[in-house]
């Protein structure tokens, strides 16, 4: 009953916020005293009301965005960029850190291969560093400055930002405004592109008011320490290892996109929760022999949002929409023979997929696996024919599939 009321009174609150008039609106809006523009109208009022009304998308979008708060005003103050502006990974990615697009844009601010490439991020088969909320911070600001020098406008920024300067360009064109008025030119940009601007209005709105809206979010904190890695490992056997969530090890590590570290000669930093330092002390070279992960319920960890937290590792279920190419739709079978001296680490590697779904897509009990057991393995439809061949393969050219990554 108690659970119902609240969920009511939330209701009332936001259903409140939608009928707000244009005048309280845009007055609102007017008493941020911002740098960027923050005009009103038709889109902007709705995308107000879209993050005012979908309560529960956006009180998970908030409670990961709080938690870095306070660090993205700091890498905005420094890089002398408006701090509203940090609002856009809501607007943008919904501050998804491993949000990605079909057209290759990744992280916390929907970055493209070339912005981070151009700015110094380490972008390999193994490592993206867009997944690292504050240099994809540092990035963002540095790419929005540029392009705020050429435009002297923010709304133009922005959206050149998510699309590209030959969109905008494009747009200008067909307006025939002579005025290179934002919003004359925007009318001719394509649907998506029409709602960036609106839509970083809306998010400014909602990172300001939503207390007011009704959304009661507070920061997590996660005390947290960086250890240096010197071997092959993946993060699954390292959660094993060090006795603690699987999840929150990604959560904490996202840059490491096959969730597995490489041998290499360059120092490879690892982000753990301070509780697990001394273990990991502890164990010393021992943290790189192979474990197996033990599973246990989720109920022994705590429930934060749509993930569980907690000491005890959890082999996560993979969602079956996540096994879905991003090009087609459509995963296929293809079989692969275990060989002396594989680990599904090794197979996941090779396979380009993690270690808990190759689980998964067995129902194995561990990563224990045995000689020329046949291990089922969905890849993408148009690469079947790619990755039928790694089971003929010998040792040498797995090798160098290896090598390559």
């Amino acid at each position: 009953m108690k659970i119902k009321f609240i969920l009511i009174a939330i209701g009332i609150c936001l259903q409140c916020t939608a009928q707000l008039s244009d005048a309280t609106l845009r007055a609102n809006l007017d008493s941020l005293n911002t740098q960027v523009p923050l005009d009103f109208n038709e889109d902007v009022r709705s995308a107000i009301f879209l993050y005012s009304t979908e309560s529960a998308k956006n009180q998970q979008v908030l409670a990961t965005y709080i938690t870095y708060d306070k660090d993205l005003i700091e890498v905005f103050k420094e890089n002398n960029v408006p701090v509203e502006l940090r609002f856009a990974s809501i607007s943008i990615s919904d501050c998804d850190y491993l949000n990605s697009h079909s057209d290759g844009r990744e992280g916390f601010f929907d970055m493209s291969y070339s912005v981070a490439k151009k700015h110094g991020l380490t972008l390999t088969n193994y490592v993206d560093e867009r997944r690292d909320v504050l240099k994809s911070a540092e990035v963002f600001c540095k790419e929005i400055t540029e392009i705020f020098a050429k435009t002297s406008d923010w709304r133009k920024a922005i959206t050149i930002y998510a699309s590209s300067d030959v969109a905008w360009q494009k747009a200008r064109i067909l307006s025939t405004d002579t005025s290179d008025d934002y919003w004359p030119v925007s009318k001719y940009l394509d649907q998506e592109l029409r709602e960036v601007y609106p839509k970083m209005v809306g998010a400014i709105y909602l990172g300001h008011y939503y207390k007011k809206i009704g959304y009661k979010v507070a920061p997590r904190q996660i005390k947290k320490e960086q250890v240096i890695i010197t071997q092959y490992t993946t993060l699954y056997q390292l959660a094993s290892k060090l006795e603690m969530n699987y999840d929150l090890l990604q959560e904490l590590n996202p840059i490491h996109k096959k969730k597995i570290i490489p041998q290499t000669d360059q120092k490879v930093y690892l982000t753990i929760p301070s509780s697990r330092l001394v273990k990991f002390n502890s164990l010393g070279s021992d943290v790189y022999n192979y474990a197996q992960l033990p599973t246990y319920t989720n109920t022994e960890g705590k429930a934060i949002g749509n993930v569980v937290f907690g000491e005890k590792p959890v082999t996560p279920a993979v969602n079956s929409s996540a096994e879905k190419t991003k090009e087609t739709g459509e995963t296929v079978d293809v079989i692969y023979a275990v060989r002396k001296g594989d680990m599904l680490s090794i197979i996941a590697d090779l396979y380009d997929c993690e270690v808990v779904q190759i689980i998964r897509w067995n129902n194995l009990g561990g990563d224990r696996i045995d000689l020329n057991q046949k291990l089922v393995i969905k890849v993408e439809s148009a690469q079947k024919a790619y990755y039928q061949k790694i089971d003929r393969m010998n040792s040498e050219e797995r090798k160098a599939i290896q090598r390559k990554d």
